[in-house]
Order: structure tokens, then C-alpha cells, then sequence
């Protein structure tokens, strides 16, 4: 899963001919680092899980991607229900065969929470696509793993090691040198426009006057 940021950053160049510097390519193979370093993966051998994982990953930056061809013409419940109707039927048919009826209603409400925060980050999603590039958007995937090392400690008391936390640094840095690189940018464009404001003030009185 962690590979779609890069997915959604290659997409984003083929597809949508967005342009995508440097910085944010650095960005994005960092915070894969950073990932790596944190989930240590050993030497196995590939199995159908890893195939699962690496579709999951293609199929969630190809729907980044439809959302943002989609643009602000297609209706937002259009495109909100259709991704919540796939994931519906899909996970419906693949567990039809070993699905039993939930019991008890402490496993209600963990159901109930799963679905309402899944459909929350869909529309959150599908927000962001609309008002900035895909490669942006799919950066802050990687703080998906933060959020799981955070939540594992508190919740299930999982000890955390050395690399552990030189992993969350190194992805917290890929977040920061995208957002530091677009700040930098952004401002040095405020600054040219405010250079040609005063310049066009200034030539204007001595226009007037001719």
C-alpha cells in the first residue's frame, strides 16, 4: 500500500501531464525509505499476499487519479457514491463464502466506526483532488504508518525500537521537504507578483502624463 504514492506520482506525469519536480520525487522515494526502515521487510518469498498488496496499491492511485480527470463538472454524490459503492460489492463477493453475521454490539460499533471514518477519508480524498495536483495528495499516505506505530503503542502496547523511530523521522522529513519546497516556492511567486505590482505603479503616473 505504501507504494502508491509513487504509483499516483508516475500516473499523475503519464496521465495527467502534470509536472513534477525533483524535490517532489525525493519526496516521495524518502518517505518510502522512511517506510521501510519502520516495517524492516526480510528476505521472503513472494506469495499471492504481496500480489493483493501491490494491486491494492495500484488500484487505490489509479482511483486518486479518476478523481482528479474527473475535475469540479462531475457531481460530487456521483463520484462519492460510486466509490463506495465498488468497495461494497467487491468486499462483498471476495468474503461471501466465509462471511458469518457480526454478534454482539461492541463489534456493531467497531463496524459502524470503520465504515463511517473509511467513507470520511474517501470524501476528504476526493476534496483534496479537486483543489491541488495528485502528486501532492498522495504524499501524506506515508503518515498512514505514523498513525500505525502510534496506535500500536497505545492501544495494543507494542514496544518501539531505535529504527522504529528513525523511520518516523525519515518519513516526517519527506512530508516537510515537499511542504517547505511548495512554501519556498509559493513565496518567491508572491514576490514576483508584488515586484510587477510596484513596477506597474510606477510606470503608470509617467503614462498618464504623456
Amino acid at each position: 500500500m505504501f507504494l502508491m504514492p509513487l504509483f499516483v506520482t508516475i500516473l499523475s506525469v503519464t496521465l495527467l501531464r502534470e509536472k513534477v519536480s525533483g524535490w517532489a520525487w525525493l519526496s516521495v522515494v524518502l518517505g518510502f525509505v522512511g517506510v521501510l526502515i519502520v516495517l524492516r521487510p526480510g528476505m521472503r518469498a513472494l506469495h499471492l499476499g504481496h500480489l493483493c498488496a501491490l494491486i491494492a496499491a495500484v488500484a487505490n492511485a489509479v482511483g486518486v487519479i479518476a478523481y482528479r480527470l474527473a475535475g469540479n463538472n462531475t457531481p460530487r454524490l456521483s463520484l462519492f457514491g460510486s466509490s463506495l459503492f465498488g468497495p461494497l460489492v467487491g468486499d462483498g463477493a471476495l468474503m461471501f463464502a466465509h462471511a458469518h453475521w457480526p454478534h454482539g454490539a461492541r463489534v456493531w460499533m467497531f463496524l459502524f466506526g470503520y465504515g463511517f471514518l473509511a467513507a470520511l477519508g474517501q470524501l476528504f480524498m476526493m476534496m483534496a483532488t479537486a483543489r491541488a495536483p495528485a502528486n501532492r495528495v498522495a504524499l501524506p499516505q506515508y503518515s498512514q504508518m505514523l498513525w500505525a506505530v502510534a496506535f500500536s503503542y497505545f492501544l495494543f502496547h507494542q514496544p518501539l525500537d531505535g529504527w522504529t523511530f528513525a523511520g518516523i523521522t525519515v518519513v516526517t522529513l519527506s512530508g516537510m521537504l515537499n511542504w517547505v519546497r511548495q512554501r519556498i516556492h509559493y513565496e518567491h511567486l508572491a514576490l514576483e507578483e508584488r515586484r510587477a505590482a510596484r513596477l506597474h505603479l510606477s510606470v503608470l503616473p509617467a503614462g498618464r502624463e504623456r
